[in-house]
């Protein structure tokens, strides 16, 4: 069988599927974040930078396998 190309979507959920830990951490800091950015957005009419922190680490993340 041919290899897959690293851009293929063979390879990037034949990766998050070997990697059901990092996916998970991933996507668990993407939602605290979200949550995190509405719920002082809603309470206080401000963000804060540790939503905007959490969110950017789960953007990263998410990222990562286009580069390993």
């Amino acid at each position: 069988m041919a290899k897959k190309k690293s851009g293929s979507r063979d390879y990037f959920l034949r990766f998050w599927a070997e990697h059901a830990n990092y996916t998970a951490l991933v996507h668990t800091t993407l939602g605290i974040g979200l949550g995190l950015l509405a719920q002082t957005f809603i309470v206080s009419g401000y963000t804060n930078m540790i939503g905007w922190l959490l969110v950017f680490i789960g953007v990263i993340g998410h990222l990562y396998p286009f580069v390993a």
